[in-house]
């Protein structure tokens, strides 16, 4: 596992850095709720993006895997919906 993680180190602090960005651009934005709402779309994508390159690279990219982040993509936005309303 360890061996696995230092592997694939630089694409989780990749990984990371854009999540991180998108937060606080949600937390700077957090009186307009479209903007807070755009950023999250913006960060969704990204994360989606990200894996499938990175799956892609790596010869392990399927459509389950893609299926996988897409499902839980969509999840954060629903829930971020909902905390918006």
């Amino acid at each position: 596992m360890v061996a696995k993680f230092r592997a694939h180190r630089n694409y989780y602090i990749v990984l990371a850095g854009m999540q991180i960005s998108g937060f606080i651009l949600v937390l700077f934005a957090h009186s307009d709720k479209q903007l807070v709402f755009s950023y999250v779309i913006i960060s969704t994508l990204f994360y989606i993006l990200w894996a499938y390159i990175h799956h892609f690279i790596h010869h392990s990219l399927n459509a389950k895997i893609v299926l996988e982040y897409i499902v839980m993509g969509v999840l954060g936005i629903a829930v971020m919906f909902f905390f918006l309303r």
